[in-house]
């Protein structure tokens, strides 16, 4: 399941990338302690576009929820997702992980917002959520699963195996080939691709969408709430402001 950067975009529907869907999670505080490598990419390996899309070395942050072995899991999806090219630095640099692994520690992670009692029958996918699993038992359930899969049949875990044998990894999900614990595959590879999108396109006052690397990329102008001042002087021109943060903005 190679995806590429246009059809990245065109899965996120760009409508509402300054909300972050189903989040709960307060946005971090620029004082917040950081310990934890955001990715293991180095510098030379990004292109010189790249590298100036996110020009600041990455943050490193503590990671609140995910355990190492689960965070080398997210880790090596969301750069498989979203590689650095000549748009923007990969996943893990503008923060994808680190913002899914806030949410999953908080409300949203524990179903803060979804109806989470019995009884439990098999849904169709216009019902949504149908299993008592929240999400962030979900990754915890599913990841071990998985990397028990790649090692059977790969001899190692999905953060070690080839990008060709995690396409097809995440095809086997697509398809309920690969087994994902108790969550259907499906099920929990929408809920990865979800949250990968809101990393990328939400505001970056939620960890993710690093230097509005993404916004930038498509354009956004972002937070930006009035743009009277500008009718006047942009009418029929590119719109070339920087775009606007909530941090930006308080």
């Amino acid at each position: 399941m190679t995806i590429k950067r246009r059809e990245f975009v065109v899965g996120a529907g760009v409508l509402g990338v300054a909300s972050v869907t189903g989040g709960s999670i307060a946005p971090q505080p620029a004082s917040a302690q950081h310990a934890m490598p955001m990715g293991k990419k180095e510098a030379a390996q990004a292109s010189p576009s790249a590298q100036t899309a996110t020009s600041a070395q990455p943050q490193k942050r503590t990671y609140t929820f995910l355990n190492p072995d689960e965070a080398a899991w997210v880790e090596a999806a969301v750069n498989h997702m979203i590689p650095a090219d000549e748009l923007t630095a990969g996943g893990v640099d503008l923060g994808v992980a680190y913002f899914i692994d806030q949410q999953l520690a908080g409300g949203f992670g524990q179903g803060g917002k979804m109806f989470m009692q019995g009884p439990w029958h098999p849904g169709t996918p216009q019902q949504g959520w149908q299993v008592r699993l929240p999400p962030a038992e979900a990754y915890r359930a599913a990841i071990p699963a998985i990397n028990a899969y790649c090692t059977k049949t790969y001899g190692k875990d999905f953060a070690s195996i080839t990008e060709d044998q995690r396409d097809e990894v995440l095809n086997g999900l697509s398809t309920d080939k690969v087994d994902s614990g108790p969550l259907p595959a499906g099920l929990f590879l929408d809920l990865l691709y979800q949250n990968v999108m809101e990393g990328f396109f939400s505001d970056p006052a939620y960890g993710g969408n690093r230097d509005k690397a993404a916004w930038k990329m498509i354009g956004y102008s972002g937070a930006t709430g009035n743009f009277v001042d500008l009718i006047e002087t942009t009418y029929n021109k590119p719109y070339t402001e920087e775009p606007q943060s909530i941090a930006d903005l308080s």
